[in-house]
């Protein structure tokens, strides 16, 4: 597995990962609106520049994703 810094060109797969994680949480809670669901590409993208996106891949396919943003002097890490 290789880790580093997604390119812009990886969000559409970034996105599509996501939406593949978050379907079994949204069965749980009978509720497929929480935003990882629901999130556009749009957003993806606007989140891409303003934030760090690392990707991890196997086999020239990305199979994990996180992001994060420092704030002052904390940093935040979401997906």
């Amino acid at each position: 597995m290789i880790i580093e810094k997604a390119m812009a060109t990886d969000v559409e797969e970034i996105l599509a990962l996501q939406k593949l994680a978050y379907v079994s949480e949204a069965e749980i809670y009978d509720d497929f609106s929480i935003p990882p669901l629901v999130q556009t590409l749009k957003e993806i993208k606007d989140e891409f520049r303003n934030q760090v996106f690392l990707k991890a891949v196997i086999n020239g396919t990305i199979v994990g994703s996180v992001r994060a943003y420092q704030k002052e002097e904390t940093c935040y890490i979401g997906v």
